[in-house]
């Protein structure tokens, strides 16, 4: 691939960036492969019209998302390259939106909760009142469960039952979507429902009676 490279009017060029960077990925030398990758994309452009060539750069800034993966607070990085390269405004957002997500399904596959939580917070906090926010909460809860934290857990339990109280912001904003409000309200449910059981077993296993009054307090904060 080096010698593919020396001569740059090659048409074999870009095709010998992108090999190099898969060989520094393969390296674990993650900055090379990102900068190499980085190379690739915008030798090929963002507004090529040949459909091969949107293919080839294209693929090669999902490969790019992979090694964001392994850096240190990577997500940040790639927001905002590709806010950057997509040209700001709302057309660089949604290319962003769209690697972040391609990103937080990297990080669970890697086991990385922790920053797969990072990435769906920012989501939450960037766009609080869109439709993809119960499967944003869902699977928040599912990464916190996966990393055993009980109180944590809990905790993030009880904010989705505040986020989606039937008055609270995020329901009237999407009240006329019967099908999604459904969704949001059984997500609530379901969590007092887990606190309320967690305590009472909690209760049962210590015969502590303060945890049998904690638990029922918990069920009878059923969201209506």
């Amino acid at each position: 691939y080096q010698e593919v490279l020396k001569y740059k009017d090659s048409p074999l060029f870009q095709f010998g960036l992108y090999k190099l960077a898969w060989v520094f990925y393969n390296l674990k030398e993650w900055r090379l492969s990102i900068d190499t990758m980085k190379q690739v994309i915008e030798g090929v452009g963002m507004n090529t019209a040949e459909q091969r060539k949107i293919q080839f750069r294209n693929q090669a800034m999902n490969d790019l998302v992979l090694s964001f993966a392994e850096v240190p607070d990577g997500w940040k990085e790639l927001r905002d390259y590709f806010e950057r390269i997509g040209g700001g405004g709302a057309a660089g957002e949604k290319l962003a939106r769209d690697k972040l997500r391609k990103l937080s399904q990297k990080y669970v596959a890697d086991d990385k909760n922790e920053e797969a939580i990072t990435v769906w917070r920012h989501f939450l906090e960037k766009y609080a009142n869109e439709t993809t926010v119960v499967a944003w909460f869902q699977a928040i809860i599912d990464a916190v469960r996966r990393l055993e934290d009980q109180k944590r857990l809990e905790r993030v339990m009880r904010e989705a039952v505040v986020y989606f109280d039937p008055k609270g912001t995020w329901m009237v904003v999407n009240r006329n979507n019967t099908e999604l409000s459904k969704q949001a309200l059984v997500l609530a449910e379901d969590s007092l429902d887990f606190v309320a059981t967690w305590y009472h077993h909690k209760a049962q296993k210590t015969e502590d009676r303060a945890l049998y009054v904690q638990a029922a307090k918990e069920r009878l904060g059923t969201v209506n």
